[in-house]
């Protein structure tokens, strides 16, 4: 006896469903992509941004404010940093801001170009190194 050998396909209706899955997986891996690519940009400029600012920072406390920084040190071409020292503000009105040789100032430290941010640094200065840096005041209102 010759038995037939039952050959299995696969319905229209099948393969139109396998379909489907398929490219609903793929959509949903492509937006994921998407997503996490966005996402590692805006870390990367919130780093970059932070970054900058520590380097400039650094510099200005070590060197004093309204200095530029050499191109040598500060290898960025798309920022630009800089730094003036002020009166410190949102102290108390019975503490003094300077005591002997010592003064306190704040340096506001800016990045302008592909940044805009700026930050104030409290710093406590000698007399001896404030001979070099002018120092503004804020108007309190």
């Amino acid at each position: 006896m010759i038995r037939k050998k039952k050959i299995l396909n696969f319905t229209l209706i099948e393969v139109i469903v396998a379909i489907a899955i398929l490219s609903l997986g793929l959509v949903g891996a492509m937006a994921m992509s998407g997503t996490s690519k966005r996402r590692v940009d805006k870390a990367y400029n919130r780093w970059r941004s932070q970054h900058l600012l520590t380097q400039a920072g650094e510099y200005y406390l070590l060197c004093g404010p309204n200095t530029e920084i050499p191109n040598d040190i500060f290898l960025y071409s798309d920022v630009r940093a800089s730094c003036n020292a002020v009166e410190s503000v949102n102290l108390p009105n019975n503490l003094p801001t300077q005591i002997k040789d010592w003064s306190l100032f704040s340096y506001n430290i800016k990045l302008t170009g592909a940044y805009n941010i700026n930050v104030m640094v409290d710093k406590i200065v000698h007399s001896v190194n404030t001979s070099n840096f002018t120092i503004e005041k804020i108007n309190s209102n």
